[in-house]
């Protein structure tokens, strides 16, 4: 044993080695030294590990000139456990087998080591040289994403997980920088548009104190006419329109189509007024056009249905479809959380549901798989009396002029939260044509114009929603539903 305690103390190969020839005889003899080969196993495994750690810097190193959002999304788990399991196989080997045994490889058919083992490598480079970062970056990123703490961040840090939370802040600023700078590049590239909001935040108390309240307000001042001019300063600042010559060629060359909600147009519109004397174009902001936004215009329609057509439970309404639906949050008007897309999707539902109803009350049939034996003839003719006679303006003025004893209060609500509806769906239903005498209407033009764009889009959605997913003739494909 004095040759065991010799290699335990020195731990030089070579010793080792010199010590392991002597006692080869021994090792002959089935002594108790059977030890000797296991330590000559361990000592040539530690040695290739070493060499195969040192290949890994070849796809662990990322520098941080290489950081970019681009470099992040290109990292794919599958390829890095492919190529360190060709680079480190001894040592891939080494932390499967640790972590994994040969029961649960028979066991297990849906579970699988790797992401732990790919761990646990990229940590042990990552202690080796802290130039091999890539999987710590990365979780860094990640984290921050997900909001977790600085206290979680040193942590994470000292278990080799993640960079320390100074990292966090400078690599999410080279993040930003770069993105900045891909901006600019694709803004002198491709056509773009701008647009603004405030930024409306949450105020928490957690602590029970006097001056601590919940509430939920505007955490900007950009509603006023200097916050708008504020914003749009800082816009051409960014895009580094700053000398007179930039600001002229800009102004004579470009038309930047500004889309926000209605106070936001409201308020361009008053700078632009306030501005009509100046003595440029750019200050004028002539080349300013300003849109109200769509998402804005969906929310109002949403908003606008929903008042009129709550109902009760008894009498129907909005609220008995959404207790069918068992929909919750919906009975009180929000603009905060999820409550645009749960009303969206609601509104999408009950449309479906009514108008597939139309379409087997006025097509005579049971089920709707029975339409597909009708012609595509009169599925465009049903369609258009769907659209014109039972959900557009002109079904609601024809009728108005009925006399009143033949007027039915029941259909003619029908008939407005049918047009309701194409209103608030028109983007998915009809691409927008219902849109068209809101545009109409929000210009200025003539009602007689405004009933003669609805039905136009009638004619529009007629046509677009007759082939019920039966092709027509000349068409390749079919069409949605």
């Amino acid at each position: 044993m004095s040759e065991l305690r010799l290699v335990e103390v020195d731990g030089q190969d070579q010793q080792w080695m010199s010590e392991a020839d002597k006692a080869s005889n021994v090792f002959k003899r089935g002594s108790s030294s059977g030890f000797i080969p296991s330590c000559a196993a361990s000592v040539m495994t530690v040695d290739s590990v070493d060499d195969e750690m040192q290949s890994l810097g070849t796809i662990m190193d990322y520098p941080q000139s290489d950081l970019s959002e681009e470099t992040l999304l290109a990292i794919r788990w599958e390829d890095l456990i492919d190529q360190t399991q060709d680079l480190a196989p001894t040592t891939w080997r080494l932390f499967r087998k640790a972590a994994y045994t040969s029961r649960q490889d028979e066991r297990n058919t849906m579970k699988n080591p790797d992401a732990s083992v790919m761990t646990m490598v990229a940590v042990a480079s990552f202690c080796r040289s802290h130039k091999n970062c890539k999987l710590a970056k990365l979780l860094t990123v990640y984290f921050n994403s997900c909001g977790i703490s600085a206290k979680a961040f040193d942590t994470l840090n000292a278990l080799g997980l993640t960079m320390s939370q100074k990292w966090a802040y400078d690599g999410l600023q080279h993040l930003a920088e770069s993105a900045c700078l891909d901006l600019l590049r694709d803004i002198r590239t491709f056509p773009f548009l701008g647009t603004h909001d405030n930024l409306n935040r949450t105020f928490k108390a957690y602590e029970q104190r006097l001056a601590n309240s919940n509430h939920f307000d505007s955490g900007t001042t950009e509603s006023s006419y200097d916050g708008n001019d504020r914003v749009l300063h800082e816009f051409f600042s960014q895009l580094g329109i700053n000398t007179p010559a930039q600001k002229k060629e800009f102004a004579s060359l470009e038309t930047l189509v500004w889309v926000g909600d209605l106070l936001t147009t409201s308020r361009i519109r008053g700078l632009k007024k306030f501005r009509c004397e100046d003595l440029n174009s750019f200050e004028r902001l002539d080349f300013l056009e300003e849109m109200f936004g769509w998402f804005h215009a969906q929310i109002a329609a949403e908003h606008s249905l929903h008042s009129q057509y709550y109902g009760t439970r008894a009498g129907g309404g909005l609220v008995l479809s959404f207790d069918i639906l068992e929909r919750k949050g919906l009975r009180t008007l929000s603009v905060q959380g999820d409550f645009h897309h749960h009303m969206k999707e609601a509104l999408h539902h009950i449309a479906e549901a009514r108008f597939r109803g139309l379409w087997m009350l006025l097509g005579k049939v049971d089920c709707l798989r029975d339409l597909r034996q009708k012609s595509p003839d009169e599925l465009k003719k049903l369609a258009e009396q769907i659209v014109t006679n039972y959900s557009s303006t002109k079904a609601l003025l024809l009728h108005a002029e009925k006399p009143r004893k033949k007027q039915d209060d029941v259909h003619s609500q029908a008939i407005q939260w049918n047009r309701g509806l194409f209103l608030c769906e028109g983007a998915q239903v009809v691409t927008g044509g219902v849109w068209l005498e809101i545009l109409s209407c929000c210009s200025g033009t003539k009602r007689e114009e405004c009933y003669a764009n609805d039905a136009d889009a009638t004619h529009r959605a007629a046509e677009e929603t007759v082939t019920c997913g039966r092709p027509t003739p000349g068409q390749t494909k079919l069409t949605s539903w």
